[in-house]
Parts: C-alpha cells; structure tokens; sequence
C-alpha cells in the first residue's frame, strides 16, 4: 500500500490530561488513519486512562514538537511526508469539537497500554485541511508515554 508511514513519539512524563499527538492533514490530500497507539512503559502499577481520537475545530498555535513520519515502502524515506504531525502539547492546547465527532474513546488499562486497529470499514478519514488528536482525558500518575499512529496518504 503506498504512501503508508508511521509517527513515533516519546513524550517525557505527563501527569495531566492533554493533547499527545495531533495530525493535520495536508490541503490537497485525505488521511486515513490505520492504527493508533499509547502505551506507559516507565509505569509498574495499573492506572486507569481514558484516550480518544478528537477532532480539532481551532488548531491555534499549540506548544509542540514535530514528529517525523517514517515510510514503510523501501526507498521512499526521502519522499518527504505531506501531513503535519506534533507530539506532547504543552502549552495552548487546541480546541475541540466534542463527543459528536470522537473515535475510539475507551477507558483504558495503563498496564494493557492503548490500542485503535480498526478494520477497513471502520477507519476515519481526515479531510485536507483538517486536524485530529489523541487525548488523554484523564489525570495520571507522571509516566512516561510512547504515542504512535500509522496512516496512509491519499491523494
């Protein structure tokens, strides 16, 4: 499948409930989102987590690093990846538009970590221009996270 990449990042230990990873979607393509991951390896006692996918309505100008995305066709590692992608928000989170517009919130195990692997008739699109988050809605113990997300370009 081309134009298929993943986006790893560790974040440094969290203890509020925020925004982990956000993705915008490039103006003249769509993104499908194929898997999506959270887990606490630095956490030795369970903690119940809630995570979400959400969709952005105000991006503003969050406080965030950028991801790099990795291509899992050989030979397209410099094809250079159109989405936008950052990892732990720390400062001007993005608004959000709600519950209406939520996929894959679960309460979640810390111990199990997170997981969104949907099966083809199940996957979200993000529309060009668009951007989506995944979200701890929950206060945690401070642990360290290692988010991820695979998605496709289209387009």
């Amino acid at each position: 499948m081309r134009g298929v990449l993943s986006y790893i990042y560790e974040l440094p230990a969290i203890t509020s409930a925020r925004t982990l990873m956000y993705i915008t979607a490039p103006a003249t393509n769509v993104i499908e989102v194929l898997d999506s991951w959270v887990t606490w390896p630095s956490l030795d006692t369970n903690e119940q987590a809630e995570i979400t996918w959400d969709k952005i309505s105000t991006l503003g100008t969050p406080t965030a690093t950028t991801v790099s995305g990795m291509y899992h066709e050989y030979g397209m590692s410099g094809g250079g990846a159109l989405s936008t992608v950052k990892g732990n928000v720390t400062a001007s989170e993005p608004s959000y538009n709600g519950a209406g517009f939520r996929f894959a919130h679960e309460g979640v195990a810390s111990l199990s970590g997170w997981r969104y692997t949907p099966q083809p008739e199940s996957r979200f699109y993000i529309e060009p221009s668009s951007s989506y988050g995944i979200r701890n809605m929950a206060t945690i113990t401070s642990a360290v996270l290692i988010v991820g997300i695979t998605v496709r370009e289209i387009g």
